[in-house]
């Protein structure tokens, strides 16, 4: 059965990628194959460039700027989960 990404599993492979993480990791985290991440990049990627729209860009640099956020906090937190 193919999982089925939600908008919310979108945001954490944007929040994720702006962490670093590479897309074998996102697709481990997130149960499902590399390949469905680079797509998912890919397809956001285009959207953006075929809109010309800011609120895409927007949404990448606040998902990455969140995400180092997040990470911040847990890093402080002694949690040593990523390697």
């Amino acid at each position: 059965m193919v999982r089925v990404l939600t908008e919310t599993d979108i945001g954490e492979i944007v929040k994720l990628r702006g962490l670093g993480y590479s897309q074998k990791e996102i697709a481990e985290r997130l149960g499902v194959s590399p390949a469905t991440i680079s797509y998912q990049l890919n397809r956001i990627n285009e959207i953006a460039k075929r809109d010309g729209d800011d609120k895409t860009l927007l949404a990448f640099l606040f998902g990455a700027g969140l995400g180092l956020l997040v990470a911040s906090v847990l890093n402080s937190g002694g949690n040593k989960d990523r390697k």
